[in-house]
Protein backbone atom coordinates (compact mmCIF):
# COMPACT_ATOMS: atom_id res chain seq x y z
CA UNK A 1 0.00 0.00 0.00
CA UNK A 2 1.24 3.50 -1.09
CA UNK A 3 0.22 7.25 -0.68
CA UNK A 4 0.76 7.31 -4.72
CA UNK A 5 -1.98 8.22 -6.55
CA UNK A 6 -1.09 5.43 -8.88
CA UNK A 7 0.97 3.07 -10.40
CA UNK A 8 2.46 3.21 -14.26
CA UNK A 9 2.25 0.42 -16.88
CA UNK A 10 5.73 -0.24 -16.79
CA UNK A 11 7.75 -3.23 -15.98
CA UNK A 12 8.85 -4.08 -12.79
CA UNK A 13 11.40 -6.34 -11.90
CA UNK A 14 12.43 -7.89 -8.77
CA UNK A 15 15.99 -8.64 -6.85
CA UNK A 16 17.42 -11.22 -4.45
CA UNK A 17 18.09 -14.22 -2.74
CA UNK A 18 14.90 -16.12 -1.43
CA UNK A 19 15.09 -14.73 2.10
CA UNK A 20 14.93 -11.06 0.71
CA UNK A 21 13.82 -9.17 -2.32
CA UNK A 22 13.65 -5.68 -3.53
CA UNK A 23 11.37 -4.28 -6.05
CA UNK A 24 11.76 -0.75 -7.96
CA UNK A 25 8.22 1.52 -9.95
CA UNK A 26 7.32 4.42 -10.80
CA UNK A 27 4.92 6.77 -9.78
CA UNK A 28 1.80 8.53 -11.92
CA UNK A 29 -1.40 10.43 -11.81
CA UNK A 30 -4.80 9.05 -12.83
CA UNK A 31 -5.46 12.50 -14.29
CA UNK A 32 -2.50 11.85 -16.80
CA UNK A 33 -1.14 8.24 -16.89
CA UNK A 34 2.18 8.49 -18.72
CA UNK A 35 3.55 11.42 -16.05
CA UNK A 36 5.97 10.20 -14.08
CA UNK A 37 6.57 10.72 -10.42
CA UNK A 38 8.10 9.20 -7.40
CA UNK A 39 10.32 6.19 -7.61
CA UNK A 40 9.25 3.92 -4.80
CA UNK A 41 11.19 0.66 -3.89
CA UNK A 42 9.16 -2.60 -2.29
CA UNK A 43 11.54 -4.50 0.03
CA UNK A 44 10.36 -7.55 2.06
CA UNK A 45 11.50 -10.68 4.02
CA UNK A 46 9.10 -12.93 2.73
CA UNK A 47 10.35 -16.03 0.35
CA UNK A 48 9.70 -15.55 -2.88
CA UNK A 49 6.51 -17.80 -3.30
CA UNK A 50 4.97 -16.09 -0.44
CA UNK A 51 6.04 -12.60 -2.10
CA UNK A 52 4.74 -13.35 -5.87
CA UNK A 53 1.51 -14.55 -4.25
CA UNK A 54 1.14 -11.36 -2.16
CA UNK A 55 2.04 -9.48 -5.05
CA UNK A 56 -0.98 -11.05 -7.33
CA UNK A 57 -3.42 -10.82 -4.20
CA UNK A 58 -3.05 -7.03 -3.23
CA UNK A 59 -2.76 -5.49 -6.23
CA UNK A 60 -4.77 -5.40 -9.50
CA UNK A 61 -2.46 -6.81 -11.51
CA UNK A 62 -3.06 -7.12 -15.54
CA UNK A 63 0.26 -8.80 -16.31
CA UNK A 64 1.64 -11.09 -14.21
CA UNK A 65 5.29 -13.27 -15.40
CA UNK A 66 7.78 -14.51 -13.66
CA UNK A 67 11.40 -15.97 -14.15
CA UNK A 68 13.16 -17.37 -11.32
CA UNK A 69 16.69 -18.32 -11.70
CA UNK A 70 19.20 -19.83 -8.83
CA UNK A 71 19.59 -16.46 -7.45
CA UNK A 72 17.79 -13.52 -8.87
CA UNK A 73 13.74 -13.24 -9.81
CA UNK A 74 12.43 -11.19 -12.39
CA UNK A 75 8.82 -10.29 -12.73
CA UNK A 76 6.74 -8.45 -15.32
CA UNK A 77 3.98 -6.67 -13.76
CA UNK A 78 1.54 -4.32 -15.73
CA UNK A 79 -0.58 -2.54 -12.83
CA UNK A 80 -3.27 -0.04 -14.38
CA UNK A 81 -4.10 3.11 -13.22
CA UNK A 82 -5.42 2.55 -9.36
CA UNK A 83 -6.57 5.51 -7.15
CA UNK A 84 -4.56 4.47 -3.52
CA UNK A 85 -3.51 1.06 -3.92
CA UNK A 86 -5.70 0.02 -1.51
CA UNK A 87 -6.15 -3.28 -0.10
CA UNK A 88 -7.91 -5.56 2.47
CA UNK A 89 -4.91 -8.36 2.71
CA UNK A 90 -1.53 -6.92 4.52
CA UNK A 91 1.92 -8.34 3.89
CA UNK A 92 3.50 -10.37 6.29
CA UNK A 93 6.44 -8.49 5.90
CA UNK A 94 7.17 -5.54 3.65
CA UNK A 95 6.83 -1.70 2.79
CA UNK A 96 7.26 0.66 -0.04
CA UNK A 97 9.52 2.93 0.61
CA UNK A 98 9.80 6.50 -1.89
CA UNK A 99 13.92 6.42 -2.65
CA UNK A 100 13.50 9.75 -5.01
CA UNK A 101 10.99 12.29 -5.45
CA UNK A 102 10.09 13.45 -8.78
CA UNK A 103 11.38 16.98 -10.52
CA UNK A 104 11.43 15.77 -14.26
CA UNK A 105 8.35 16.04 -16.36
CA UNK A 106 8.68 12.78 -18.53
CA UNK A 107 6.72 10.20 -19.87
CA UNK A 108 8.36 7.01 -19.21
CA UNK A 109 7.04 4.05 -21.00
CA UNK A 110 9.59 1.08 -19.48
CA UNK A 111 12.04 0.73 -16.99
CA UNK A 112 14.94 -2.03 -17.17
CA UNK A 113 17.02 -2.76 -14.49
CA UNK A 114 20.03 -5.23 -14.82
CA UNK A 115 20.95 -5.71 -11.42
CA UNK A 116 19.36 -3.91 -8.26
CA UNK A 117 21.51 -1.07 -8.62
CA UNK A 118 21.54 -0.67 -12.60
CA UNK A 119 18.99 -0.08 -14.43
CA UNK A 120 17.60 2.58 -17.14
CA UNK A 121 14.13 4.12 -17.77
CA UNK A 122 13.40 5.43 -21.49
CA UNK A 123 10.12 7.49 -22.64
CA UNK A 124 9.87 11.65 -23.76
CA UNK A 125 9.53 14.89 -22.06
CA UNK A 126 6.44 16.46 -21.48
CA UNK A 127 6.91 20.03 -23.03
CA UNK A 128 4.70 22.98 -23.75
CA UNK A 129 5.36 22.15 -27.21
CA UNK A 130 4.76 19.46 -30.03
CA UNK A 131 8.38 19.68 -30.44
CA UNK A 132 9.39 19.18 -26.79
CA UNK A 133 6.89 16.66 -26.04
CA UNK A 134 8.39 14.12 -28.84
CA UNK A 135 12.04 14.93 -27.34
CA UNK A 136 13.23 11.57 -26.48
CA UNK A 137 14.32 10.83 -22.95
CA UNK A 138 17.08 7.95 -21.32
CA UNK A 139 17.69 8.05 -17.77
CA UNK A 140 20.55 5.72 -15.88
CA UNK A 141 20.88 4.80 -12.24
CA UNK A 142 23.87 3.26 -10.52
CA UNK A 143 22.54 3.32 -6.97
CA UNK A 144 18.50 1.56 -7.48
CA UNK A 145 16.88 5.01 -8.07
CA UNK A 146 17.71 7.49 -5.42
CA UNK A 147 19.57 9.15 -8.63
CA UNK A 148 19.06 9.17 -11.89
CA UNK A 149 21.33 10.84 -14.94
CA UNK A 150 20.64 11.66 -18.06
CA UNK A 151 21.85 9.70 -21.56
CA UNK A 152 21.59 11.00 -24.48
CA UNK A 153 19.50 9.35 -27.11
CA UNK A 154 20.31 11.23 -30.30
CA UNK A 155 16.76 10.70 -31.11
CA UNK A 156 13.97 12.65 -31.89
CA UNK A 157 10.92 10.25 -31.21
CA UNK A 158 9.90 8.86 -27.79
CA UNK A 159 11.63 5.77 -26.79
CA UNK A 160 9.04 3.19 -25.80
CA UNK A 161 10.80 -0.31 -24.64
CA UNK A 162 14.27 -0.76 -23.18
CA UNK A 163 16.10 -4.24 -22.65
CA UNK A 164 20.21 -5.05 -21.48
CA UNK A 165 21.71 -8.44 -22.13
CA UNK A 166 24.67 -7.57 -19.82
CA UNK A 167 25.60 -4.31 -18.39
CA UNK A 168 27.03 -2.88 -21.44
CA UNK A 169 25.09 -3.93 -24.22
CA UNK A 170 21.34 -2.73 -25.00
CA UNK A 171 18.90 -1.66 -27.08
CA UNK A 172 15.80 0.35 -27.12
CA UNK A 173 12.88 0.47 -29.44
CA UNK A 174 10.69 3.56 -30.39
CA UNK A 175 8.18 5.27 -32.45
CA UNK A 176 8.99 5.99 -36.03
CA UNK A 177 11.33 2.97 -36.16
CA UNK A 178 13.57 4.10 -33.54
CA UNK A 179 16.20 1.50 -32.57
CA UNK A 180 18.92 2.69 -30.45
CA UNK A 181 21.78 0.42 -29.43
CA UNK A 182 24.78 0.59 -27.07
CA UNK A 183 27.60 -1.34 -25.93
CA UNK A 184 29.09 0.90 -23.20
CA UNK A 185 26.63 1.06 -20.49
CA UNK A 186 24.70 3.86 -22.33
CA UNK A 187 27.75 6.36 -22.82
CA UNK A 188 26.96 6.27 -26.12
CA UNK A 189 23.96 5.18 -28.26
CA UNK A 190 23.76 4.65 -31.81
CA UNK A 191 21.21 4.64 -34.30
CA UNK A 192 20.50 0.89 -36.09
CA UNK A 193 18.62 1.02 -39.52
CA UNK A 194 15.37 -0.86 -39.99
CA UNK A 195 14.19 0.30 -42.69
CA UNK A 196 10.77 0.89 -41.40
CA UNK A 197 8.67 4.11 -40.59
CA UNK A 198 6.07 2.11 -37.98
CA UNK A 199 7.09 2.39 -34.35
CA UNK A 200 8.23 -0.52 -32.33
CA UNK A 201 7.02 -1.53 -29.10
CA UNK A 202 9.08 -4.04 -27.87
CA UNK A 203 11.82 -5.56 -28.20
CA UNK A 204 13.84 -9.09 -26.97
CA UNK A 205 17.21 -10.57 -27.07
CA UNK A 206 18.24 -14.01 -26.62
CA UNK A 207 21.53 -13.58 -26.58
CA UNK A 208 24.33 -10.43 -27.50
CA UNK A 209 23.59 -10.83 -31.28
CA UNK A 210 20.44 -12.57 -31.74
CA UNK A 211 16.83 -10.34 -31.08
CA UNK A 212 13.33 -9.12 -32.18
CA UNK A 213 11.50 -6.46 -32.45
CA UNK A 214 8.25 -5.49 -33.18
CA UNK A 215 5.58 -3.13 -33.95
CA UNK A 216 2.53 -1.41 -35.94
CA UNK A 217 1.53 -3.08 -39.58
CA UNK A 218 2.44 -6.41 -38.62
CA UNK A 219 6.22 -5.40 -37.86
CA UNK A 220 8.58 -8.02 -37.19
CA UNK A 221 12.01 -7.41 -37.39
CA UNK A 222 14.99 -9.94 -36.59
CA UNK A 223 18.55 -9.95 -35.99
CA UNK A 224 21.41 -11.92 -35.90
CA UNK A 225 24.62 -9.58 -35.38
CA UNK A 226 23.55 -7.22 -32.88
CA UNK A 227 21.21 -5.37 -34.82
CA UNK A 228 24.04 -4.17 -37.39
CA UNK A 229 21.09 -5.63 -39.94
CA UNK A 230 17.20 -6.11 -39.13
CA UNK A 231 15.73 -8.27 -41.46
CA UNK A 232 11.87 -8.33 -41.77
CA UNK A 233 10.47 -11.84 -40.39
CA UNK A 234 6.29 -11.45 -40.19
CA UNK A 235 5.30 -13.91 -42.36
CA UNK A 236 1.30 -15.20 -41.68
CA UNK A 237 0.70 -12.10 -39.16
CA UNK A 238 -0.62 -9.50 -41.74
CA UNK A 239 -1.39 -5.55 -40.41
CA UNK A 240 -1.58 -6.08 -36.88
CA UNK A 241 -0.28 -3.71 -34.45
CA UNK A 242 1.94 -5.93 -32.46
CA UNK A 243 2.98 -4.82 -29.02
CA UNK A 244 4.71 -7.81 -27.13
CA UNK A 245 7.49 -10.32 -28.42
CA UNK A 246 8.77 -12.85 -26.28
CA UNK A 247 11.28 -15.90 -27.26
CA UNK A 248 11.93 -18.56 -24.96
CA UNK A 249 14.74 -19.89 -27.37
CA UNK A 250 16.46 -19.08 -30.69
CA UNK A 251 13.52 -21.26 -31.95
CA UNK A 252 10.62 -20.78 -30.12
CA UNK A 253 8.72 -17.22 -29.58
CA UNK A 254 5.37 -15.63 -29.41
CA UNK A 255 4.06 -12.09 -30.21
CA UNK A 256 0.66 -10.55 -28.91
CA UNK A 257 -1.41 -7.66 -30.65
CA UNK A 258 -3.25 -4.82 -30.06
CA UNK A 259 -6.12 -6.15 -31.64
CA UNK A 260 -5.58 -9.37 -28.99
CA UNK A 261 -4.20 -11.70 -31.37
CA UNK A 262 -1.62 -13.98 -30.92
CA UNK A 263 1.03 -15.73 -32.70
CA UNK A 264 3.37 -19.02 -32.54
CA UNK A 265 6.42 -19.54 -34.22
CA UNK A 266 8.74 -22.86 -34.30
CA UNK A 267 11.53 -21.87 -36.36
CA UNK A 268 12.97 -18.06 -35.76
CA UNK A 269 10.07 -16.62 -36.91
CA UNK A 270 10.17 -17.57 -40.15
CA UNK A 271 6.51 -18.53 -40.41
CA UNK A 272 3.94 -17.51 -37.68
CA UNK A 273 0.92 -19.67 -37.18
CA UNK A 274 -2.14 -17.47 -35.41
CA UNK A 275 -3.20 -19.03 -31.68
CA UNK A 276 -6.55 -18.26 -30.39
CA UNK A 277 -7.01 -15.89 -27.66
CA UNK A 278 -10.61 -15.47 -27.07
CA UNK A 279 -10.46 -11.75 -26.05
CA UNK A 280 -10.81 -9.16 -29.00
CA UNK A 281 -8.66 -5.87 -26.99
CA UNK A 282 -5.09 -4.95 -26.35
CA UNK A 283 -2.41 -7.63 -25.56
CA UNK A 284 0.65 -5.77 -24.72
CA UNK A 285 3.61 -8.31 -23.52
CA UNK A 286 4.10 -11.91 -23.48
CA UNK A 287 5.99 -14.34 -21.44
CA UNK A 288 6.72 -18.02 -21.06
CA UNK A 289 8.58 -20.14 -18.88
CA UNK A 290 8.48 -23.71 -21.54
CA UNK A 291 6.86 -24.27 -24.37
CA UNK A 292 3.83 -24.92 -22.61
CA UNK A 293 3.56 -22.36 -20.62
CA UNK A 294 3.58 -18.44 -20.56
CA UNK A 295 1.43 -15.52 -19.81
CA UNK A 296 -0.07 -12.49 -21.96
CA UNK A 297 -1.25 -9.10 -21.06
Amino acid sequence: KTKSSAFLDLDLQLFGADDKISIHAFSGSPLNRYFAKDVFKLTTNQRINESTNFLRNTLHVSRFTFHVSRFTLLIGLLVTAIMGCTTDQKPKSGHWEIVRHADWETRFYDVFFIDEKTGWAVGNHEGSSFGEEFDSVIAHTTDGGVTWKPQKSGAYYPLREVQFVDHQKGWIAGENGVLLHTDDGGETWMQQLTHTPNSLFDIHFVSNHEGWAVGDYGTVLYTEDGGKTWINRANGIGENSLRGVYFLDPQHGWVVSYEGYAYRTDNGGKTWESQETGIRYELSKVYFVDRNTGWIN
